[in-house]
This record gives C-alpha cells, structure tokens and sequence, in this order.
C-alpha cells in the first residue's frame, strides 16, 4: 500500500493493482501539521494505521510513494509531506517544497532505470541508490548551465540529470542534493556539490573541458586527446591529469589555471624528462617511449626572472612528488641518432644527452635562470655555443 496526493486529496493504492480509494479533501494542513479525515486504516490481521498528525504529538508527518516505472513519466511532488520517488525506467522527478510541513524529497534508483531527469527547482532533496550500484561506481559532471550529472563507471545507458543544480555565491557551491546514500549503509555529503568531478578521455581525439564548481580530474585512456583546464580556484578547485603509458599525444590547454599531474603505474620517476620550444610549451617526454607525451601548451612564462608553470605538482604510483611551480629543474636533449641537430632552451638548464655520432648541440642564452648548459661527447661531435 502507498499514499499519493492529488492537490488536496488523498489517494490511497495497492502495489501491482490499479486499485485505489480516493480521499477527496482529505488533506489539511495545520500548525502541528497534515492530518487526514480519514485518520485510521484497520487490517484484517488486527493491525492499524494511523494517517497523517490528526492532533498535536499524535501520528507521523505523511510519506507519499510516486511510483516513475512507465517511460517518460512525468511526476510532481507534494506539499504535503515526504515524497519518495521511485524510478524504474527514464523519465522525470519535479519536486516540491513540502519542508514547512517537514517534508523532503527523496529519489531511488538503480541500474536499469535509464536516463532520471530530476527538476529540483532548488528545493532539498536526497538520492538512494539501490544495491547494484557501488560508491566506486559513481562519478559527477556538469555543464555551463549547472546541470549536475550523476554517471556510472561503464554503464553509459543509467545517469541522474539534475537540473540547473549548482549554484556558487561567495566562492560557495550549493546543491538541492544534499546526501546520496549507498545500499551499504554508506553516506556522501552533498550539500556543497561533489568534492570533484571527473571527465573521461576514453575515446580516440577526445575534447574534455572542466568545471569551475571544483576540482576537475581528467582520465586518460584514450590516444591524442586535448584537455582544456577552467578555474576552479574561487571554490579551492584545481586541475588533475591522470596519464600512463597508452595515453599517447596528449594537449593540455592550462590557460594559466593551476594543473597537477598523475602518472600511472608504468611510468617512474627516472622514465621522465622535459623539454620546451619557443612558444613556452611544457612537454613531457618518457625515455625509450616515442608514442607517449604531455603537450602543456604555452605554459611556461618569466615573471621578475623567475620561471613559472601552471603545472604545481608532478605525483608518480610510488607516492614520489616533484614540485614544478617553477618548472623542471633542467630541459633535457637526446643526441641519439646520427647527425642530430639540438638546440636548448632559455627557461633552464639545458642537458644535452650525446649517444649518436656526428651531430650539432647549440647552446642558448639561460642567464635569467641562472641556468648553465650541461653536455657530453665523443671527439666527432661539434658544439655551437
């Protein structure tokens, strides 16, 4: 059995049937809150039921059950009381502002249920996820609307859209979600939208572009992908690269907003080195690896002769941490194949690596940096200084 509303009726139905009964004006709403002309349900096995606070101290505020398990379903709250949204197939959730009569918004779901659209219209509300569904499973997105977007990890057909959700007022975001509860008994605070959202970069070519709501962490699985950083500063967001081998030619686009790096677990410490050009982009290159690469577009800038980088923070798997907010401590050149030809760069120290033969190092000017260029070779090697 559920109780349901329909303006000020009360509706009363059986899970499975399409058998109601209709309390036409059963509702009223007083100052201890709803109660019902209809105040007693009695069972046939003895039992009872009372409906709604017919006095003060006396009975429970009302729960009402909407029940979204026909598709494209459209269903709006009550004033009344507690409304639970349950949602079987993709369809719509609206909910109303019942919290005067000490109501609130609930919506269950679980795998199967589709495409939820939840119009929240910024009134308190609570997600329940069903069994089949894990906290690993979850991760969030948005848009430049404030949609806030609940997806699942290798489930493309199942998400929770919730309308025009976060707001940012005093470096504050806010969201009508306040919580979403897992089948294991576990809790996640929402009242401040997530703690980050994550974009997957899982598909040749990729485009991702981050939010200002938060910290953005950017998944790379996919080969030749861009990345375009937002400023999340005003929030204490920032901007998480993880890359590992596969990767292969990745573009970030910083914009100068503050970036970290997380590499995998095929990539060490001693498998990276650093290189630059004359456009001041930040490029990641791993030893022995042509196919992979970070392309950190025009990031590194001089500032009152010190050198500085969007990229603060390079983490490796082993828990090693380099800090680059004044960029690579050197720029390292590979002279590995006959007759090369390399040149520094003037945003550090320049190490030249010579293992080929006949070939060309030209020094550059570093003096800014206090930077000196560093170089080994074989006899038949010239130097350009």
């Amino acid at each position: 059995m559920i109780f349901q509303a329909n303006g000020s009726d009360l509706v009363i139905k059986l899970r499975g049937t399409t058998d109601s009964l209709n309390v036409q004006g059963g509702l009223t709403v007083n100052s201890w809150g709803v109660s019902s002309s209809l105040s007693l349900l009695k069972f046939s096995d003895g039992t009872s039921l009372t409906v709604g606070q017919p006095s003060a101290g006396q009975g429970l505020p009302l729960t009402f059950t909407w029940l979204g398990n026909a598709a494209n379903f459209d269903i709006t709250g009550s004033g009344y009381g507690t409304n639970v949204y349950e949602a079987t197939i993709g369809g719509k959730f609206t909910f109303v502002d019942s919290s005067g009569v000490g109501g609130a918004n609930i919506v269950k779901f679980d795998k199967g249920a589709q495409n939820l659209i939840v119009e929240s219209n910024r009134f308190s509300g609570n997600i329940e996820l069903g069994p089949q569904i894990s906290a690993q499973d979850v991760y969030w997105q948005t848009d430049n609307w404030g949609h806030l977007y609940l997806k699942l990890r290798g489930d493309s057909a199942d998400s929770i859209t919730i309308w025009n959700d976060l707001q940012l007022a005093g470096g504050i975001v806010t969201s009508a979600i306040k919580s979403v509860k897992f089948a294991d008994g576990s809790v996640l605070d929402m009242s401040h939208g997530p703690s980050q959202f994550n974009w997957l970069g899982n598909t040749a070519n990729f485009t991702l572009t981050g939010t200002t709501f938060g910290t953005n962490i950017y998944e790379v699985t996919a080969a030749n992908g861009r990345i375009n950083f937002a400023d999340a500063s005003a929030v204490g967001g920032v901007n998480i690269v993880k890359f590992d081998k596969g990767g292969q030619a990745l573009n970030v686009q910083a914009n100068n907003f503050t970036g970290e790096l997380d590499f995998g677990a095929t990539i060490s410490a001693q498998d990276v080195y650093w290189q630059s050009n004359g456009y001041g982009d930040l490029i990641l290159k791993i030893r022995g690896d042509d196919a992979d690469s970070i392309n950190v577009w025009g990031d590194l800038h001089v500032v009152n002769g010190a050198l500085t980088s969007a990229i603060k923070t390079v983490k490796f798997n082993n828990g090693t941490t380099v800090d680059m907010s004044h960029g690579p401590s050197n720029f390292t050149w590979l002279g590995n194949v006959a007759n090369f030809n390399v040149t520094g760069t003037t945003f550090g120290t320049n190490v030249y690596e010579v293992a080929g033969t006949n070939g060309k190092i030209n020094f550059i000017s570093a003096l800014w940096s206090c930077a000196k260029p560093e170089k080994a070779f074989p006899s038949a090697d010239s130097v350009d200084s």
